[in-house]
Formats: structure tokens, C-alpha cells, sequence
């Protein structure tokens, strides 16, 4: 039964790693259209809808990547120097996509709020009190 649930982890682990890198690269091609290839929405422009999605696309980054990091934390102890790192790790692509943005991609703007809106959906997701799971395979053998 041990190795049952120590397999589960381990698969769940690399589909977290694996969902990681798929939405980080959609967050970098999205990031990366021309500006006159985004959809003009007025309902979305009006309830600042952009800034909504780049919390929710950074929190969900950052989840994923907090999960990819999962085994190694709660093995090691290093829980706040992961958390740290995944942070830091997450707000040096919001400002280089940002970068990116304003510098090289035709009919967009670097823009300091949408970069706040990805450290806040970024904090967010490290607020969130992740615990250990209540069964441990090596409590019951």
C-alpha cells in the first residue's frame, strides 16, 4: 500500500511539473501577441478584466509551481526558501514579459500595473496555507 500512494505522489509531482511548464508558456505567448491580435472586450476593459486575468494566470502559475516544488519542501524543511524562491522566480518573468512587452512586441505597453497584478496573483497563491497531507504511508506500515 506504501508504494501504491508513494507512486501516486510521485506521478501527480510530474504532472504538476509538467502543467507548470504548459502554462507558463501559455502565459508567455499571451503575453508575447501583438497588441491588435488581443480581443477588444468593452465589458472586459470596463471591470479591468486585464488585470483580473493576470492575477488569476499568475496565481495559478505560481500554485503549479509551489506543487512541482511540494516534495521537495516538505522532505527538506526549507518550506519559506522555496516559497521565497518561487516568488522572487515568478516576479522576474512578470517583469521580464513586461519588459518584453513594451520593447519588442508591436501595439503593447509595459505597463507597472499589470506587474503589480502579477505580484498580487503571485502572493495570493503563497498566502495560501499549504499543509501536509493527514495520511503519511510510513504512519501505518
Amino acid at each position: 500500500m506504501a508504494s501504491i500512494i508513494a507512486r501516486c505522489r510521485e506521478y501527480l509531482q510530474r504532472k504538476s511539473v509538467f502543467l507548470f511548464f504548459l502554462c507558463l508558456l501559455t502565459v508567455i505567448i499571451l503575453s508575447c501577441l501583438p497588441g491588435n491580435e488581443l480581443p477588444s472586450l468593452s465589458w472586459f476593459s470596463r471591470w479591468h478584466g486585464d488585470k483580473i486575468a493576470h492575477i488569476i494566470m499568475y496565481a495559478a502559475l505560481t500554485t503549479l509551481a509551489l506543487w512541482s516544488t511540494y516534495q521537495i519542501s516538505s522532505s527538506s524543511g526549507w518550506t519559506w526558501q522555496i516559497r521565497l524562491a518561487v516568488l522572487i522566480s515568478m516576479i522576474l518573468v512578470g517583469a521580464a514579459l513586461e519588459y518584453v512587452q513594451g520593447h519588442w512586441i508591436d501595439h503593447r505597453d509595459q505597463d507597472i500595473l499589470d506587474l503589480l497584478s502579477n505580484i498580487t496573483g503571485s502572493l495570493l497563491a503563497i498566502c495560501i496555507p499549504w499543509r501536509k497531507p493527514r495520511y503519511h504511508a510510513t504512519d501505518h506500515q
